[in-house]
């Protein structure tokens, strides 16, 4: 299946948006950090998109222990999602991994902190706030 075929114009490397979008303290003549944040973020994303990619080609590469794995719509709808979140400037998930209905989960972590966006098979996507093991919120909708 040739990306053209998804929906998705490129794998998208957000440089250019990065650019414009990052804070003033991330700026070189500024910097005094030991790394950047900003090119490790830009780096996970551009990992991510590439695994995407392989996953579209030969979705069975996210097989579970019973073989079974997400189809080609939820790869496509979660490659969307995390495309508009990377264009948003928020920083890479710290993990992606398939749920037990044939989903695909993205989550984020900081420190007692954990938000999940999990894109279910069914169609909808499901985010997921967790704070100090309490449920925060738990919110619903369609995302095309």
């Amino acid at each position: 299946m040739a990306i053209a075929d998804t929906g998705i114009s490129k794998v998208y490397y957000p440089e250019e948006y990065y650019e414009t979008q990052k804070p003033r303290s991330l700026e070189r003549s500024e910097m005094k950090l030991i790394s950047d944040p900003y090119r490790e973020s830009l780096s996970k994303w551009r990992e991510i998109f590439n695994e995407f990619q392989s996953w579209l080609i030969n979705p069975s590469l996210l097989a579970n222990e019973e073989g079974s794995y997400p189809s080609r719509q939820t790869i496509i709808r979660a490659w969307k999602l995390a495309d508009r979140i990377a264009r948003g400037g928020i920083d890479a998930p710290v993990n992606i991994v398939t749920d037990g209905n044939m989903g695909i989960s993205l989550e984020w972590r900081s420190g007692p902190l954990s938000r999940w966006f999990e894109v279910s098979a069914n169609g909808y996507v499901e985010e997921i706030i967790i704070d100090n093991g309490h449920l925060r919120s738990r919110d619903r909708f369609n995302f095309d």
